[in-house]
């Protein structure tokens, strides 16, 4: 049985990304203007949907936000990274969901490999359990190993992940 020593995995750093769900059963989180995400109170945001669709744990559009299961199971990791609450609310369904805007520290990033996995500079994340990156007007969250196998085992599985390439 092989064994990985505990430096080599913290070197091993994923994207996390939405899973791909189809367009008629995942709801769509509504547009943030930049200046809302200052308001300490949160964001509330109504969804007119008469449909029950599937609220997915993580988004990455517009902004990457989180759901309540997900922040409780990562807050011992994040404990100054959740950032104002953005409930959405369908009266249709008498249906209220919480989820939270990250507020992540920001790494620079290298651009992509020729394999299109995005790389960072290893000197720049430190030992960072989690962070965001930039590519155009996207962010990226990032999560070291310790995280994604965190989140594998808490059985949320919507989530994906993809290696980065850390040089």
């Amino acid at each position: 049985m092989m064994t990985v020593s505990r430096e080599v995995s913290s070197l091993k750093y994923f994207e996390i990304s939405q899973h791909g769900g189809s367009a008629d059963k995942i709801v769509y989180i509504p547009e943030i203007a930049e200046r809302e995400l200052d308001n300490a109170h949160g964001i509330v945001r109504q969804i007119n949907d008469p449909k029950g669709k599937e609220f997915l744990n993580f988004y990455g559009m517009p902004y990457p936000i989180m759901s309540d299961k997900l922040k409780n199971t990562l807050k011992p990791y994040l404990p100054d990274a959740i950032g104002i609450p953005l409930s959405l609310a369908n009266p249709s369904l008498n249906f209220v969901v919480i989820y939270w805007l990250l507020n992540l520290e920001l790494v620079d990033n290298q651009g992509y490999n020729a394999d299109k996995r995005l790389i960072i500079n290893s000197s720049d994340i430190s030992s960072k359990k989690i962070f965001k990156t930039k590519t155009g007007r996207i962010d990226r969250v990032i999560v070291d190993f310790d995280i994604a196998e965190l989140i594998l085992r808490s059985s949320i599985v919507d989530i994906q992940f993809s290696e980065i390439s850390v040089i």
